[in-house]
């Protein structure tokens, strides 16, 4: 029923095993797929943590995963010196963060019904919010840095495209295909 549902790309909780400088291993898990990003949490104390990086799943082998560090922009602010930690073993990784909001990019209404109808459990920022930013900028043709821009602005890790008679589900920080 509506109420058993399960989201589409559910969060996925784990702690790092093995690290080094720009790579670590994490449990593998039917949750996510390779291309997938997520965050990493470094807790200083049983107060106080913050995110220290974002990571892309660049492989699965067995019961591992790999990921990638890249620097977490989405809630970037100048005004902020960077925190230097790197991500050790035991630090917290989450995969499919924020991947229960999306933009939607669809050529017509009747596209957009069908994907929100079909797609329950995401939060959509509506089209018209996009299309506002996009005016806003006079961009008529948005590149990957725009869109990556309109999903940091509106706390969403995932965009749908919906192209012929294909959707994408794209993630917003590195551009992989997550599913069609």
């Amino acid at each position: 029923s509506f109420l058993e549902a399960k989201p589409l790309f559910e969060e996925y909780k784990t702690k790092i095993l093995e690290a080094s400088d720009q790579t670590a291993i994490i449990a593998d898990s039917p949750a996510f797929v390779v291309g997938s990003s997520g965050i990493v949490i470094h807790k200083f104390d049983e107060k106080t943590a913050t995110i220290i990086a974002r990571v892309d799943v660049i492989s699965k082998n067995g019961d591992k995963a790999t990921i990638r560090f890249e620097t977490f922009e989405m809630l970037s602010q100048v005004a902020f010196p960077d925190t230097g930690v790197k991500p050790v073993v035991g630090d917290e990784v989450t995969i499919n963060y924020l991947y229960d909001r999306a933009l939607i990019i669809t050529p017509n209404q009747a596209v957009y019904n069908e994907v929100t109808k079909k797609y329950t459990n995401i939060t959509w920022v509506h089209p018209d919010i996009v299309a506002g930013y996009l005016t806003k900028l006079y961009r008529p043709n948005p590149d990957k840095t725009i869109f990556q821009k309109a999903c940091y602005q509106n706390a969403a890790s995932l965009i749908f495209f919906a192209i012929k008679d294909t959707g994408y589900f794209v993630d917003c920080h590195n551009f992989n295909t997550i599913q069609s």
